[in-house]
């Protein structure tokens, strides 16, 4: 029979009183006893866990946390637009800053070296149609592109396609939804080649 103690005429089993202690002590959670808990909620609303960096990462099984003011090297993430109020520099060699693939577009020049066109893309290349150029002369058409700002900075280039040294190109117009681009013959002669131009939409502002 167990020992029983009388406390104002109520019997409490002594034996029970053990077993409460040892469930409290052993095998319930403690402040200071370690446990492994599982399939339980903790409320941050009216709860907080506190703990380092160095902590919650040992704790975290497939990866580690990112922080406000910690230096991190993050890869293989896609941002959204990214507003930053100080410089934005690539350290790489070969990456660089630019735009990804998906950015870009084609287009070619139809009818004539003046003939307008319409690519609406931040970058790409444009066909030249392959008519006859003269020495010395001088074309210029529009690329109405809706990704142009009036305060973008419409950078081109000859890609491929032309003599090498014989041509001039600069953008000579800049406006909202196109820029215009002008070629110029600087060989002594006549030609007549396709020329691919290459761009890209430098974003600015006036102020």
């Amino acid at each position: 029979m167990a020992d029983t103690t009388f406390i104002q005429g109520t019997t409490i089993a002594s034996d029970w009183l053990n077993e409460v202690n040892d469930f409290v002590y052993t095998d319930g959670l403690t402040t200071s006893n370690t446990k492994t808990v599982t399939n339980k909620s903790i409320d941050l609303a009216s709860n907080t866990l506190t703990g380092t960096t160095a902590q919650f990462n040992t704790a975290l099984s497939d990866g580690n946390f990112a922080t406000l003011a910690g230096t991190e090297t993050l890869t293989n993430k896609t941002f959204g637009s990214v507003p930053s109020t100080g410089a934005v520099t690539s350290s790489s060699a070969s990456a660089g800053v630019g735009y990804a693939a998906g950015a870009g577009s084609t287009v070619t020049q139809a009818t004539s070296k003046s003939t307008g066109v319409t690519i609406n893309a931040v970058c790409g290349t444009i066909t030249m149609n392959n008519a006859s150029l003269a020495a010395a002369a001088e074309v210029s058409f529009t690329v109405t592109n809706s990704a142009v700002a009036a305060t973008d900075i419409p950078v081109v280039a000859i890609k491929s396609g032309g003599t090498v040294g014989g041509y001039m190109i600069c953008v000579s117009a800049v406006a909202a939804g196109s820029f215009s681009i002008s070629l110029s013959n600087v060989s002594s002669g006549s030609l007549g080649e396709a020329v691919v131009i290459s761009f890209a939409i430098i974003k600015g502002v006036a102020a």
